[in-house]
């Protein structure tokens, strides 16, 4: 995504030097004395993406005091947790393709990725003992104890097609913005800001978390040739998310009854994905779901009006808008 790529350009140029040691520093991390290790880590390595964790990170950091050694460190840590929960979530969705290439369960089979995402995690927790980072680590165990969590919260809604809008709040705060909100405090705290101003980061982070993932839940219905991926996998696992709900939410008894019975047989009958998404699409859910993706957008904006105008500042503001107008 040519576009995208250079509003990504635009919003790391601050920090442009500092993303370069980052990603040296956590090729330097990845490495292990097995050939056999090394290389399926280096093929995990090939498949980074954005980098918009790390990246959060250290513009975080640089807002609050500066970026030192401890911001790469918390930085590090972040990529890898991060890495290693996609590497699990591609073994439970039964996923063969991640951004384009063969994923590691596709090439290695699920027993050995398994392996591969936990010696990632534990190398993690080696690179915190060694550097005494346990203060940056720990709001990384608490997002990634909230991601598995609201990861089975939203298997039992799927499950009994339950969902609620507050229960979606709660699932995609935990799966998703807790992660983000974990980035802004590291930065933070590696910054040696105080307590409040680490708060204060850590929620920008929930709140950009919080629109990225309503951002996601948007792209599912939209059409491939606008994002590059099939359309309707959430409905396809039965994932009630904020569009459908307000569908739901606005019909009548007998309609309510009708989706909900369509939505339990989707899997079998794929056809029936078009259908809902045209009646999300005709019920107003999309323009109400960017509504509510913009007002979280903005408590993250009115958080960074709160600093002196800088590159940095508005480079986080880039970065809340291009979460915002991502087609992919």
């Amino acid at each position: 995504m040519k576009e995208g790529g250079n509003i990504l350009k635009t919003i790391q140029k601050p920090v442009e030097a500092e993303m370069r040691r980052f990603n040296e520093l956590l090729t330097e991390n990845y490495r292990s004395q097995s050939l056999f290790v090394s290389t399926i880590t280096d093929y995990v390595l090939e498949q980074r993406g954005k980098q918009m964790r790390p990246l959060l990170v250290l513009l975080s950091a640089a807002l609050n005091g500066g970026i030192g050694e401890k911001s790469y460190i918390g930085a590090i840590l972040v990529e890898m947790t991060h890495t290693a929960s996609l590497v699990h979530d591609d073994i439970i969705d039964e996923a063969y393709m991640r951004r384009g290439q063969l994923s590691t369960n596709a090439i290695w089979r699920s027993r050995t990725a398994v392996l591969v995402g936990d010696y990632i995690l534990a190398h993690a927790l080696s690179i915190t003992a060694e550097n005494n980072a346990y203060e940056l680590m720990r709001p990384l165990i608490d997002s990634f104890e909230k991601l598995c969590e609201g990861e089975l919260i939203q298997l039992e809604h799927a499950s009994k097609l339950d969902m609620t809008e507050a229960a979606y709040f709660n699932v995609i705060h935990r799966k998703t913005a807790s992660l983000l909100g974990a980035c802004g405090a590291i930065g933070a705290s590696s910054a040696g800001a105080s307590a409040e101003v680490i708060a204060q980061m850590q929620r920008f982070g929930e709140c950009i978390g919080m629109a990225f993932q309503i951002k996601d839940d948007l792209l599912d219905y939209r059409p491939a040739s606008q994002t590059g991926k099939a359309a309707g996998n959430d409905l396809k696992e039965r994932k009630i998310t904020l569009p459908l709900l307000y569908l739901l939410n606005h019909s009548s008894a007998s309609e309510r009854k009708k989706l909900i019975r369509t939505i339990s047989t989707i899997r079998d009958r794929e056809e029936n994905i078009a259908w809902v998404q045209q009646q999300v699409a005709a019920s107003g859910a999309i323009a109400y779901t960017e509504q509510v993706m913009q007002n979280y957008e903005q408590q993250a904006l009115e958080i960074l009006a709160s600093y002196p105008p800088s590159p940095i500042r508005d480079s986080l503001e880039a970065y809340c808008h291009f979460i915002l107008q991502r087609k992919k």
